[in-house]
């Protein structure tokens, strides 16, 4: 469902709360229990592509009649504010449309909707927000082969991160084409982002490699994997100077 329309949403709708204090109780729902909710937003140059991230309410305002989200994994792209966000409640399988009135990186403040829309348990599946992973399905399309590396690290910043921070994340499997890191959250990286990796398996990597996010892919539940591409060979053979 590329755009969402309300129609395409009427297919998947089994009802919907329009009674302020069940909205408000749905809120206060996922705020106590620090559900992880989904969050998309249609981009404005192309409709059919969007961006994603998970959050977590923060703050539901009963006085002020206003929530707020924390989104995750934002260090590459904002949220517009004055068009629709999409939430979405996994476990109350629970929708509202909202335009944000105040938007920064770290939180997201909406005013309480009027209407929240319960959807089939299929609605997330159907969204396609990611993809399951299948090692027979997806092989043919690599240049290498991949070997498992369970318990290894790997070091990588985000080439747009405006902060170039670095983080360790955990090998999944790795070529010499290229790798695979396992992460909570699918948000956390975009297909064709853009990476800088410095170590590999504990081993520095003088001068860090290029890299490309090319998929993003469930394992298991709350367990994803992001596969890149290097643009070069992390342990081909460096000439000295002189």
């Amino acid at each position: 469902m590329d755009k969402l329309s309300k129609a395409q949403r009427g297919q998947f709708k089994t009802d919907e709360i329009s009674d302020h204090f069940e909205i408000i109780k749905t809120l206060q729902v996922a705020l106590k229990s620090k559900e992880r909710i989904w969050m998309w937003q249609f981009k404005l140059i192309d409709p059919s592509e969007r961006e994603t991230s998970n959050g977590l309410i923060k703050k539901v305002d009963q006085i002020k009649n206003q929530f707020e989200v924390h989104p995750f994994g934002q260090s590459d792209f904002f949220f517009e504010s004055q068009r629709s966000i999409f939430l979405f409640f996994e476990k109350q399988r629970a929708l509202i449309e909202a335009s944000p009135y105040q938007n920064n990186f770290n939180l997201i403040s909406f005013n309480i909707p009027k209407l929240i829309e319960l959807m089939r348990e299929d609605f997330l599946e159907e969204l396609q927000l990611t993809e399951k992973e299948d090692e027979l399905k997806n092989i043919h399309q690599r240049e290498m082969p991949r070997l498992q590396a369970k318990g290894q690290q790997l070091t990588l910043k985000k080439a747009t991160d405006p902060y170039r921070k670095s983080y360790q994340y955990q090998l999944y499997d790795m070529s010499s084409g290229g790798a695979g890191i396992l992460v909570s959250s699918p948000t956390e990286f975009q297909t064709g982002q853009k990476l800088i990796i410095s170590s590999i398996a504990q081993k520095p990597l003088e001068p860090a490699i290029k890299a490309e996010v090319m998929s993003v892919r469930e394992l298991e539940k709350n367990s994803y994997k992001v596969g890149f591409k290097f643009d070069s060979h992390p342990y081909q053979e460096r000439k000295e100077n002189g």
